[in-house]
């Protein structure tokens, strides 16, 4: 399997230094997926960083000046990297990538073909688009392809979720498959589900509710009953997802639990409601042992009385910490508030 990125993918995830292009990284490697770089993005993304971090220094030093100008001072206290030193390091950043990654460069069928599609108007109808096009035919001949690009002239539709027609009827041509995604959080959407298939596969769903059960089911029963709401036993749970760290033995996994509960006027009787959480953990799959169990979300509807409670719900941050070898995440502590529903059971 290849994974192709645009220039504006890389440019936009900092060569893939970012949260996003960190778990992307990850994610190709364990899957056993190539990065395919061509030449003309590669190119492209050398410049735009460059462009790009010398901004960023030029920001920093204006801003610096500006301090040390209030604070009465006139030498400079800010160290940050010159010129050179930044072409240096953008020059050598898609070479030090800890994922296999291939070399793509520009041939003349690629180009005959590009300028063929750009004299007879078809899509993509720029040059640059038509070799990254034809590079992604190229590869279809060997393994399927995931495509990533903000170029909407890759796409049917305005919201970039569908190839265009004449691409989608190209590439079935091929003998393997092709996948178009707008941005790196849809790739990893991808990825992850057919991560977690494999994994789901292998664990024993059983032994593994029970141990989150043992972990969380009284401290969500105090919680609840603290409101006057009694909780009933637990009458539904599965795990959702699973993903593999980089620690092969360790899976990161997502439950879902849910509970009956009483609601309404409790002196009344009250009314049926339920309550729900999900629950990370870190299994060890040798011994089928799950620790770091933690409560992520909670919602409660039960009668007249309505919470929720979540962790902060960044796309960008939770893929990080998926992938967490040690499978760190963020330890919060919840907060439940309590508020008359406009929904009474």
């Amino acid at each position: 399997m290849y994974v192709l990125l645009d220039s504006c993918i890389w440019i936009k995830e900092q060569g893939l230094t970012s949260n996003l292009g960190t778990a992307t990284r990850f994610l190709i490697r364990d899957s056993g997926a190539q990065l395919a770089i061509p030449e003309v993005v590669r190119h492209e993304v050398t410049n735009g960083l460059v462009s790009a971090l010398r901004s960023h220094r030029d920001k920093a030093l204006r801003s610096g000046r500006r301090l040390l100008a209030a604070m009465g001072e006139n030498e400079p206290r800010l160290s940050l990297p010159t010129v050179e030193e930044i072409q240096l390091r953008v020059s050598q950043m898609l070479d030090e990538l800890d994922c296999e990654t291939v070399d793509v460069p520009i041939s003349l069928e690629p180009a005959r073909s590009a300028i063929v599609r750009a004299a007879e108007k078809r899509v993509p109808t720029g040059v640059r688009d038509g070799v990254i096009w034809q590079n992604c035919l190229d590869l279809l001949g060997t393994s399927d392809v995931h495509l990533v690009t903000q170029d909407g002239q890759f796409y049917e539709d305005r919201a970039r979720s569908r190839l265009a027609p004449s691409l989608s009827q190209e590439a079935e041509l091929k003998n393997h498959s092709l996948s178009v995604h707008s941005g790196l959080d849809r790739l990893l959407d991808a990825l992850e589900a057919t991560q977690t298939d494999l994994v789901l596969d292998q664990l024993d769903e059983e032994l593994i509710i029970e141990q989150v059960l043992d972990e969380v089911h009284e401290w969500v029963r105090e919680m609840v009953e603290d409101e006057g709401i009694p909780l009933g036993e637990f009458d539904d749970a599965n795990v959702d997802t699973a993903y593999r760290t980089s620690e092969r033995h360790e899976v990161v996994l997502v439950v879902s639990v849910e509970w009956p509960c009483g609601g309404g006027h409790w002196e009344d009787g009250g009314a049926q409601g339920r309550v729900r959480a999900t629950v990370y953990g870190l299994l060890d799959r040798p011994t089928n042992q799950v620790r770091r169990i933690e409560l992520s979300d909670l919602d409660v509807d039960c009668g007249d009385y309505s919470a929720s409670m979540s962790f902060p719900d960044s796309d960008a941050v939770w893929r990080l910490i998926r992938v967490d070898a040690q499978g760190r995440r963020m330890q919060l502590e919840p907060r439940l508030r309590f508020e008359p529903s406009t929904n009474t059971l």
